[in-house]
């Protein structure tokens, strides 16, 4: 074989530089006087695992300079298991047969969300804000309002719109159980919210490599997977802000479209300039009705938020709505008549 894979090279159906290129090419086998390129595994050194490596890597370093310099409890300890996490996830992804697998992002989800999450709720560690979060939706069960009436220090102070208590309503209905822990809705909204915005973001297109993938590829990187784990209030804002978008953009229905778009905004301050850029693209989309009944739709969620703030109005006005249906549709009104 070798004397026979000589003479090709050196005859004359191959020339020089023919020759050349073919002994430094990849490993060749004969099909008669053929030569065919032999394909090899690939490589452990590609560039696609070491950029994931060194991805992974980055964020356990990250990760590891939070615990060490910030002051916040629950933060230390997302800093020290994601460290770890992450640490695992460059490992695994050091080893994978292919790059940006799932199997890294898997550990290093497992390793920044959901151990400190767990480690967290046990422990009972929280910051102010799912502490606020948790006291409004108790207020809101007792007095109608999520709001402390004359609020003397910080921890008084709710700056969040009403839509934000009902993250609290399960721990003032089940009491002090880990499932009714404000960061597990926190999560579990974000994430519903995140995975049907891909879905429907992504159309008629077959998913090359599915939704649960990219989505736990999102979980997983240090931006989503602390406010998963600590309880940030952002997070569910901003998952519904682009469920909102991804209706608008696909031209879906206009009361969908506007309930996301009112729930977006029942939460915080920040998703208000949302309203007009969502409106416009479900204008395009959909046309201007579409437009315009999913804006009323997401005025009367604000409205509804309102309600929740004023509690003498909500009181006020169901008042007025009992007496005019007792007037109007009551067998009093009827027997009158």
């Amino acid at each position: 074989m070798q004397g026979r894979s000589r003479g090709l090279l050196s005859g004359p159906l191959v020339s020089g530089s023919a020759a050349a290129a073919v002994r430094t090419a990849a490993p060749v086998r004969f099909t008669g006087n053929v030569p065919v390129p032999v394909s090899l595994p690939p490589s452990g050194r590609s560039p696609g695992r070491r950029r994931e490596t060194l991805c992974w890597a980055a964020c356990a370093v990250f990760a590891l300079l939070l615990s060490l310099r910030t002051t916040i409890a629950p933060h230390q300890v997302w800093g020290a298991c994601a460290t770890v996490g992450y640490g695992l996830a460059a490992l695994v992804a050091r080893l994978a047969a292919r790059p940006w697998g799932r199997a890294s992002a898997a550990v290093a989800a497992v390793g920044s969300v959901l151990v400190p999450l767990v480690l967290l709720v046990a422990a009972g560690a929280r910051q102010l804000e799912v502490t606020v979060v948790e006291r409004s939706g108790g207020l809101l069960l007792d007095s109608g309002t999520p709001y402390v009436p004359d609020p003397a220090e910080l921890r008084d102070y709710n700056p969040y719109l009403p839509g934000m208590a009902l993250f609290g309503l399960p721990r003032a209905v089940l009491g002090d159980v880990p499932l009714a822990d404000a960061r597990l809705w926190f999560a579990l909204v974000s994430l519903g919210a995140m995975g049907l915005a891909a879905v429907l973001g992504r159309g008629s297109r077959p998913p090359r490599h599915g939704t649960a993938r990219p989505l736990l590829w999102l979980a997983a990187t240090p931006a989503v997977a602390l406010p998963l784990a600590v309880g940030g209030v952002d997070l569910p804002v901003i998952a519904l802000m682009c469920l909102a978008l991804a209706l608008a953009g696909r031209g879906g229905g206009p009361a969908a479209s506007g309930l996301a778009l009112g729930a977006a905004a029942s939460l915080k301050w920040t998703a208000w300039p949302l309203l007009p850029v969502g409106l416009a693209l479900l204008a395009v989309t959909a046309g201007r009705r579409a437009a315009v009944r999913a804006g009323a739709t997401a005025v009367m969620s604000a409205v509804l938020t309102l309600l929740l703030a004023d509690a003498e109005l909500a009181r006020d006005m169901g008042r007025k709505g009992r007496e005019w249906v007792r007037g109007e549709w009551g067998w009093d009104g009827a027997t009158g008549a």
